[in-house]
């Protein structure tokens, strides 16, 4: 793995722990383990488009995160 993208998959994992507990597993879920968004919402009885949201509101929150560190 290149240097970068440890930095890159570390600065994610951080971002990820500073989120709500219920946005930080559907996250963790999404973005580390890969799971769609129909296996979060089978492995956490959700609706899917309860897991769309979420996913979408946690990738906003972590990008914010992401440029404000970078700045």
């Amino acid at each position: 793995i290149m240097p970068s993208l440890v930095g890159s998959e570390m600065c994610i994992r951080d971002s990820i722990k500073a989120l709500s507990p219920a946005l930080r597993d559907i996250a963790y879920l999404s973005f580390v383990e890969n799971c769609s968004a129909g296996e979060i919402s089978e492995l956490l009885d959700m609706k899917i488009n309860t897991v769309h949201s979420s996913i979408s509101r946690a990738r906003k929150i972590i990008s914010r995160k992401h440029t404000e560190n970078n700045q």
